[in-house]
């Protein structure tokens, strides 16, 4: 691993994966820190998109040990199982299309996908569909297209997955935010396993900054399975600094 950066960049990566961490294991939308250090690196988007998944592949572990550490859960294998398989088969052709894409178009994706978190982050558009409404019934069968759906996306490019899978989960499948946040770490893990494996078989991670960033993020996301169950308004703390980073990213996408 040739790591060549001055402290202070080091440093950067390492702040900006305990955010990711923490911001990923509370909720989702973490990736923009990771995205952001390396495109400030003048890392091309085409390898920031699959060197970040070592980072979260490490930080879904570590939040996973926090959640079950800090709390009780009962979670079926075959419940979970009808998540894996389709957001499995999704993600692995994500996984594909994220390699053969040009980087004007991932470009294009993740400058439209962080202007439309940016819109959420002020307008609370997704607030809806973290609140139950007491109709929440929907149809077996569309529950695994959605997640086949939304397992594509994250294979494809992992900005915001945290967020539209705590979404699904928590409307639809559970009755605790904090049990459809373990869910969400498990779902991600499974699916990120395969995908990094075929980054990393036909060389698309970059080290240096993946391993800095996975380091953070494993921190960050230890440290957050304790701040959920500690704060009822954790992600409050951490939503100013995730709009600002969120905004700054996306004029760094769009103009430089």
């Amino acid at each position: 691993m040739d790591l060549d950066y001055q402290w202070y960049e080091i440093a950067l990566l390492l702040a900006a994966g305990v955010a990711a961490g923490v911001v990923n294991t509370l909720a989702g939308s973490g990736t923009v820190f990771t995205f952001g250090a390396m495109l400030f690196f003048d890392i091309p988007i085409t390898l920031a998109n699959t060197t970040n998944r070592v980072g979260v592949f490490f930080q879904n572990i570590f939040g996973i040990a926090s959640f079950l550490r800090y709390g009780t859960y009962s979670i079926e294998f075959r419940r979970l199982l009808k998540y894996l398989v389709p957001s499995l088969v999704g993600a692995a052709a994500g996984a594909v299309m994220a390699v053969n894409s040009s980087q004007l178009l991932l470009d294009i994706v993740a400058g439209v996908v962080m202007g439309l978190l940016a819109l959420d982050m002020i307008f609370n558009l997704s607030r809806r569909f973290l609140l139950k409404s007491g109709d929440n019934k929907t149809q077996e069968w569309i529950k695994p297209l959605v997640l086949l759906v939304i397992g594509f996306y994250g294979g494809y490019i992992q900005i915001g997955i945290g967020l539209l899978l705590l979404a699904f989960l928590f409307r639809f499948d559970t009755e605790s935010l904090n049990e459809a946040n373990l869910l969400k770490l498990l779902i991600v893990l499974a699916y990120t396993v395969p995908t990094t494996i075929y980054f990393i078989a036909i060389g698309q991670i970059l080290w240096a900054p993946a391993l800095l960033l996975s380091a953070g993020q494993m921190v960050g996301a230890f440290a957050a399975g304790f701040f959920a169950h500690a704060s009822s308004s954790a992600d409050k703390y951490i939503k100013g600094l995730l709009l600002i980073m969120t905004l700054v990213t996306l004029v760094k996408i769009l103009f430089f």
